[in-house]
């Protein structure tokens, strides 16, 4: 079963009616609810920046896009140093086996690994940030995209090395009952096996447990991120920003059953998978090849980020990558977290932010064009030559599928 480009359209909206609904009962405040300084928060007014306020009209809503300045979405997602879990969310989704098979089968996107979780993050930043046509339109080019990425994993996939949850003893014994009964004969009994082998080993990128996967990876690690390197979160603006996420399913058309209700249903939702999941030998490879350093990266600089995305694994995950994580290492990664925090604090609000927060807030502030400081740091540090994709890898990765 994969998400249909007419769920997709019935998605995006019902999403637009919720936006719609929501600007016409939102209250026109500024978010205070941030536990940081009035000054720290404010924009600045030089730069033309929006007021942290809630778009009042249906219209401004639509400018504003599915989240808004008074969302926590845009104050958690706004934070550049999110990219430093951006390893850790790339092997999240690599751990599934159905995301590591797509990438591994599909030449372009596994001869280029770090392009495609580049894209990834432009995409996300381009759905967050952007204005609704914007959003959406994004949404509609991923789908298209998806729709070509289908086929069949090599190695059989049970329920749980696909992701899903373990099926309990209790239901698994009403299932052979109702099996037996249904069955005729044996040879109904291989056509059938037959059948649900050949589902279990096929892959679709439109999967919506996969694309759940993929989404909960990046809000998952955009909390740890922030949290470890920004400032904690109260337990009710991690409940905000999860229930705001839930905006962000719906331009990929993921269903509601796929969707954990709450954060803390999310939280176990992610418990679970860690512990279950097995990451298949493709994922394995592309995790090895993600983390080795590119030719213009000095060499101690790509241990550092190894580390860094090891001590933000859990450990179940960090183990089946093989990641190294002893004593020295916990030690360097504590004194990492303390330099992390201390450089954020130093910087200043252009540099610390992610530039499609920037260009965001100049749409709003209704300023043509893009943020220019926002435009230098993306061309030359996000995708330029010190960007992580920069020059071809040092270490020898595996050869490239045509």
């Amino acid at each position: 079963m994969t998400v249909t480009r007419a769920e997709l359209e019935a998605s995006l909206a019902r999403l637009r009616r919720e936006l719609s609904a929501a600007a016409d009962t939102a209250p026109n405040v500024a978010a205070d609810t941030a536990p940081e300084t009035a000054a720290s928060v404010a924009p600045e007014t030089a730069a033309g920046s929006a007021p942290d306020t809630a778009p009042s009209t249906p219209a401004d809503k639509e400018i504003a896009g599915i989240y808004g300045p008074a969302s926590m979405s845009w104050r958690i997602n706004r934070e550049l140093v999110i990219f430093l879990a951006g390893g850790r969310a790339a092997l999240l989704q690599l751990a599934h086996p159905f995301v590591a098979h797509a990438i591994d089968q599909h030449s372009q996107a596994r001869g280029d690994l770090l392009g495609r979780f580049q894209r990834t993050f432009q995409n996300v930043f381009a759905m967050a940030f952007g204005d609704l046509e914007q959003a959406t339109a994004s949404a509609r080019r991923v789908h298209s995209v998806h729709q070509r990425v289908t086929g069949t994993m090599p190695e059989p996939a049970s329920p749980v090395h696909a992701g899903r949850p373990p099926t309990t003893d209790a239901t698994a014994d009403a299932t052979a009952d109702a099996t037996a009964d249904a069955t005729a004969d044996a040879t109904a009994d291989a056509t059938a096996d037959a059948k649900a082998d050949a589902k279990a080993d096929a892959y679709a990128a439109n999967d919506p447990d996969a694309l759940f996967w993929v989404h909960a990876t990046l809000v998952d690690s955009a909390v740890v991120a922030f949290e470890l390197f920004v400032h904690p979160l109260t337990t009710a603006e991690k409940e905000q920003y999860y229930a705001e996420s839930r905006r962000f399913a719906l331009l990929f058309g993921i269903p509601d059953r796929v969707v954990p209700r709450d954060w803390p249903a999310f939280l176990a939702y992610n418990r679970r998978m860690w512990s279950t999941l097995q990451v298949a030998p493709p994922g394995v490879e592309m995790g090895r090849a993600l983390l080795s350093p590119p030719a213009l990266t000095p060499a101690v600089l790509a241990r550092w980020y190894e580390r860094i995305t090891a001590g933000l694994l859990p450990e179940p995950l960090r183990a089946q990558f093989g990641l190294r994580f002893n004593a020295r290492d916990r030690f360097a990664f504590a004194a990492s977290i303390q330099l992390i925090r201390a450089c954020h604090r130093a910087l200043p609000r252009h540099l610390r932010f992610v530039p499609a927060y920037h260009d965001a807030l100049r749409r709003l502030a209704g300023k043509p064009g893009r943020d220019p400081v926002g435009a230098w740091v993306e061309r030359h540090v996000l995708e330029g030559p010190l960007s992580p994709s920069a020059g071809k890898h040092s270490r020898t990765t595996p050869a490239q599928k045509t």
